[in-house]
């Protein structure tokens, strides 16, 4: 690796620390870089889009000597960045607001229209419906394997009691499916932007205003990164509701947008169960947490009350 850098970067490696499983920090005589492995060569596909708009909300890449941004690496690539520290002593409220202030700028700057064919929203409304039809089955047959146990687990009644709550999520993400399907009919075009895809508080830099991990970025439908948001984090999102509130007024979504994202966020996720119990209560205590969450949140969206019901 040193040999690399200083051959690529002309940067003459002291010290190498590993981070993370994925990061390195680059020690030299005056200063600091950041080393991030990755798989794909294609990972950072849509960077030169990034430099072209100016988002200087993103940490910058070094170009290596042959003016590319990945170097091989054995069976993998690597970008090197400059070392920004990541705050880690700052609430992590204030870089979750950060962090939405930063995707409105990031989506109202970067999207634009693109023309698709009629079977573009077919193709979406079959997936959509085949993701659904799967969940409520697997529902349903865990709902079964657990109603056959004489001597039930507490994780085990705690999802008996909450099943008919699971299987309205579910129809309502039908109901959802069968709104955004009407809406698509008239529909000729698209809204895309650039997307994070990859929330997490050590990628938020307060002090210098930067979202420091961008090998996830793509071009795709600006709801898939708050629907991104809702799968993977904790009840530290879920309880700032107001902060979603107010990236939904710096970045207006349309009426298909609004209808999809109900959809998706109502399809709920797998619950999988471990062989721990106190993690499989765990699990379900966070299932529903995010129902709750999403529900605020839809009502947020602005969509008429007789399709929710």
């Amino acid at each position: 690796m040193r040999e690399k850098l200083n051959y690529y970067y002309s940067i003459n490696a002291i010290g190498i620390i590993k981070v993370s499983q994925k990061v390195y920090k680059i020690k030299t005589k005056d200063t600091f870089y950041a080393l991030k492995l990755v798989r794909n060569e294609l990972s950072l596909e849509h960077y030169p889009y990034v430099n072209s708009l100016h988002l200087d909300c993103f940490i910058p890449i070094i170009v290596n000597c042959d003016g590319n941004f990945l170097t091989s690496y054995q069976d993998q690539y690597f970008y090197v960045m400059p070392w920004i520290v990541t705050d880690d002593f700052i609430v992590k409220e204030l870089k979750l607001r950060q962090y939405f202030y930063l995707l409105a700028m990031i989506h109202n700057r970067s999207y634009y229209s693109l023309k698709v064919n009629i079977g573009y929203f077919k193709s979406m409304i079959e997936q959509l419906n085949e993701m659904i039809v799967a969940r409520l089955e697997y529902y349903t047959n865990k709902l079964q394997q657990f109603e056959f146990n004489y001597f039930k687990s507490p994780a085990e009644w705690e999802f008996v009691l909450n099943f008919p709550l699971f299987i309205k999520q579910l129809e309502q993400s039908r109901n959802f499916l069968s709104l955004f399907e009407n809406i698509s009919e008239s529909l000729t075009s698209v809204r895309l932007s650039l997307v994070y895809m990859n929330f997490n508080v050590k990628h938020i830099s307060l002090q210098a205003n930067m979202l420091l991990s961008i090998d996830k970025i793509r071009i795709d439908l600006p709801i898939y990164d708050l629907y991104d948001l809702f799968l993977h984090q904790d009840t530290m999102v879920y309880e700032n509701g107001l902060l979603v509130e107010s990236y939904l007024h710096k970045f207006m979504l349309y009426d298909y947008e609004r209808v999809l994202l109900a959809c998706l966020l109502t399809c709920i996720p797998l619950l999988e169960f471990s062989k721990d119990e106190v993690d499989n209560v765990i699990r379900i205590t966070k299932l529903l947490n995010y129902i709750d969450s999403s529900q605020q949140f839809i009502t947020k969206l602005n969509i008429a009350h007789e399709i929710k019901k």
